[in-house]
């Protein structure tokens, strides 16, 4: 069982090396390590470059900036793997992350979809994390944190892959939870057979300078009526190779 994670890069030159360790360091070795650069302007490729020298990892970089969502996408078409985690360059995985997904998903073969809790993180490396110095993230059983999802690789051949929004504050990833209909405010039927493992999976970095995080009012409800819309064509369309990317 071939696990792809893949990295989406843009100036996380701070962090990102932090990342890969935390990658290469699973107690789970049988995986590919995917970073793809999306024309950072610091020096976040150069050092992922340094560990192309891995077998295990293999460094990208895109002609031009095309954007988070388009980058993960890009990564997903790539050729091999059965099971596929995204992991954002400022974030780290536990030691144990992908050796417990893939042990749920051996012991009931039914599913398509594992994902547990994540730590936020208080620290600004992945020694501290080990060491314990965080806090917990995210108290309710149905929040679906994006960071500590894995998906069989047959689910994007079904549902099609990650949808750009057209803006760069709204949530891609809850738009495929919605498709998925795993979210637990979609409308739409439950596309793939899901569990969540009572088990912390990632160390989630909380950047309170982010966009996520600097969203008014106004922005909140602007980028809900983009969701609202898109979940709407949905019902009408179903899920069609017109409306969504597919493999």
């Amino acid at each position: 069982m071939i696990v792809r994670i893949i990295i989406p890069l843009y100036n996380h030159e701070r962090y990102v090396s932090d990342c890969i360790r935390s990658c290469l360091e699973q107690t789970y070795q049988d995986i590919e390590i995917l970073v793809i650069d999306d024309c950072s302007t610091d020096r976040s490729f150069a050092i992922a470059d340094c560990y192309s020298k891995n077998e295990r990892v293999l460094v990208l970089k895109n002609m031009e900036n095309i954007g988070y969502t388009n980058t993960i996408n890009r990564g997903i078409r790539y050729d091999g793997a059965d099971f596929i985690v995204v992991l954002d360059s400022d974030n780290f995985l536990t030691p144990k992350s992908i050796e417990l997904r893939v042990q749920a998903f051996r012991e009931k073969p039914i599913l398509d979809m594992v994902h547990g809790f994540a730590y936020s993180i208080t620290t600004e490396n992945y020694d501290e994390c080990l060491k314990g110095t965080f806090r917990k993230h995210g108290r309710h059983d149905d929040r679906i944190h994006d960071q500590t999802v894995m998906l069989r690789k047959s689910v994007y051949y079904k549902c099609g892959l990650w949808y750009d929004m057209g803006n760069p504050m709204a949530s891609s990833d809850k738009e495929y939870w919605y498709r998925l209909g795993v979210h637990p405010f979609s409308p739409l039927s439950q596309q793939v057979k899901a569990k969540k493992l009572d088990s912390f999976l990632c160390y989630y970095r909380k950047d309170v300078k982010s966009m996520k995080y600097q969203r008014n009012e106004k922005q909140k409800k602007y980028l809900r009526g983009l969701l609202d819309k898109r979940v709407e064509t949905l019902k009408r369309e179903g899920i069609t190779r017109e409306n969504t990317p597919w493999l």
